[in-house]
């Protein structure tokens, strides 16, 4: 996004409250309609805001003054969290998926964050489900996870309405270390920059690890 030479001369949290603010002023400019039906996300009668599905779970988005909410439930939403979410509906554009999966380095500034991308996904990925990639069924079921075919094991979960990522586990052998990879359908870049889709697959990547069972308790 334009302002992203801006947050980069911020320490961290300014950089966050800054980035809100102008997600805010951005969206406060749009026309909801559209950018609701470009991100699949549905406006609430009387205008009292957006809802979205994020992660398995509804948010509320108030407008035109903005506030990020959880539609059900008590808790403060992070900042980081509403930075994604109204990135998400801020650049969404509607665009169907394609079906060709890319990694991460394929997307426009990914080469230049991708030691950074593996450092917070799939490497601690890799530490965690190595050794028994079956677990990750399990683990990707809160968060409405569903099998895929590729890889050891791999699964698919729904992020947005419009952005799934599949992460893939190989066990190795003999011959080979294990590997993970994290990958998305092209289309992710109408919805999400470079920077935005590693914070969402560390996300990801935490949420997983967090809910890994202990061995004998994937199915």
């Amino acid at each position: 996004m334009v302002y992203d030479s801006i947050l980069r001369e911020l320490p961290k949290q300014d950089n966050y409250k800054t980035a809100y603010r102008l997600a805010c002023d951005e969206l406060a400019k749009m026309d909801i309609k559209e950018q609701c039906k470009g991100a699949g996300a549905r406006l609430i009668a009387q205008g009292e805001g957006v809802l979205l599905c994020f992660l398995n779970r509804d948010y509320l988005i108030r407008y035109p003054d903005i506030e990020v909410s959880f539609q059900e439930g008590d808790g403060e939403v992070a900042i980081w969290e509403k930075i994604l979410i109204l990135h998400y509906l801020v650049t969404a554009k509607g665009t169907r998926p394609s079906g060709r999966l890319i990694s991460y380095k394929q997307v426009p500034g990914g080469r230049v964050y991708y030691p950074n991308f593996v450092n917070r996904t799939t490497r601690p990925l890799l530490k965690v489900f190595g050794k028994n990639p079956s677990l990750l069924l399990a683990a990707a079921r809160p968060l409405g996870g569903t099998p895929s075919g590729y890889g050891d094991c791999s699964v698919t979960i729904p992020a947005f309405p419009r952005v799934a990522i599949t992460t893939v586990i190989w066990a190795g052998d003999d011959e080979f270390p294990p590997e993970a990879s994290m990958i998305f359908d092209d289309s992710i870049v109408d919805y999400l920059p470079a920077e935005d889709i590693t914070i969402l697959c560390n996300m990801i990547a935490i949420r997983l690890m967090k809910n890994k069972p202990t061995t004998g308790e994937n199915t």
